[in-house]
């Protein structure tokens, strides 16, 4: 069995909400993996974050993946999903180019 120490204290947020947290001392013992999660900065160009989810070993160009953009404008930011819906049936690959968010 694999053991995997987090020190001090980690959480990781998704749009603000806490998905994973895990505290100083903690110890992890197993974690079964059912989605990929990728993540794209675009902020320094676009004002745009980009997240995508999909099953494991899924290729980017597959139309399997959930992805959500936030945009941000000045102290605001927009979140929106990928054809305006959770559904994962988009390309990763097309996530800045071909993809409409509603």
């Amino acid at each position: 069995m694999k053991r995997l120490f987090i020190g001090l204290m980690l959480v990781v947020c998704l749009a603000g909400m806490p998905i994973l947290s895990f505290t100083q001392s903690q110890t992890v013992t197993s974690v079964k993996v059912t989605e990929k999660i990728v993540y794209d900065d675009d902020k320094s160009a676009n004002n745009k974050e980009y997240f995508g989810w999909a099953k494991p070993n899924t290729a980017t160009s597959e139309s399997k993946w959930k992805i959500m953009r936030i945009t941000y404008s000045g102290n605001d930011f927009t979140v929106e999903f990928a054809d305006g819906n959770s559904l994962y049936d988009n390309e990763w690959d097309n996530r800045a180019t071909t993809v409409s968010y509603k």
